[in-house]
């Protein structure tokens, strides 16, 4: 079982602090929710545990071994990476796309075209994106590229999966899909991290919360712990309530 942690992290763009002593540890099995208002620093954060970023002070850890030490190859067999937008300027189809999520395997002695296809195709009809594996991937709407991309990084079989707002392009029923996807990807062992704008989406499915404000933890725990309606109030500027939801063991939090 595969760990990612972060301690004391801190990240310093010029004069700005980005990110300002934030320690969390992202566990196999779990579906941790990073939430937070525009410039809190959850992109950052996730790129930092990516390896995309060099933190400025602290550490990122896999499975206790800094993961600057990882060679690019071995560290995209171990976490796969949803960016907010997949810019792709050559006419791949969508196959192709999701295809490259197995490049990480080419060098397996026990992989092969054919398995990497069946995974690809699987993935694409996990994500309800087997209808679009002829398409041009920049022909497609957002929500389309975004089910796509998501299918590239379910193919690519890692154990951690870090997505920075995986749904904010789709529609409501594959909105609940994808989180759904990522709660079974959790539940057979994955470590999964996903920014999420959509406060009620992160409490019906993540585990645990953590919520950024300008850079710092505002607050980590139980959808329920961290789902307050002071704090919440307090960071997002905007007056929220917070109560049981009607159909779900949640918080449903409601702007007034």
């Amino acid at each position: 079982m595969t760990t990612l942690a972060v301690e004391s992290l801190g990240y310093t763009a010029g004069s700005s602090v980005l990110i300002d002593g934030v320690s969390l540890t992202a566990h196999p099995g779990e579906l941790l929710g990073v939430v937070g208002p525009n410039g809190a620093g959850k992109s950052t954060l996730l790129q930092l545990m990516a390896g995309d970023r060099t933190p400025t002070r602290g550490s990122v850890t896999l499975d206790g071994r800094p993961i600057a030490e990882y060679r690019p190859s071995e560290l995209a067999r171990m976490r796969a990476v949803l960016p907010q937008q997949t810019v792709v300027q050559f006419p791949f189809t969508s196959r192709d796309i999701v295809l490259m999520g197995r490049h990480p395997h080419h060098g397996d002695p026990n992989n092969s075209h054919e398995h990497d296809l069946g995974v690809a195709r699987a993935a694409m009809a996990a994500t309800h994106t087997l209808d679009l594996e002829t398409r041009i991937f920049p022909s497609l709407s957002g929500g389309e590229q975004t089910r796509v991309a998501f299918a590239r990084i379910l193919a690519q079989e890692t154990p951690i999966i870090l997505l920075d707002e995986p749904t904010t392009t789709l529609d409501v029923h594959h909105q609940e899909h994808t989180m759904q996807l990522l709660g079974h990807r959790a539940r057979r062992g994955a470590a999964i991290v996903a920014v999420l704008h959509d406060l009620n989406l992160a409490a019906a499915y993540a585990g645990r919360l953590v919520l950024l404000s300008e850079g710092r933890v505002r607050a980590i725990g139980s959808p329920a712990q961290v789902l307050d309606e002071d704090v919440l109030s307090e960071t997002y500027h905007q007056r929220m309530r917070v109560m049981n939801h009607p159909h779900r063991d949640c918080p449903l939090v409601v702007v007034e």
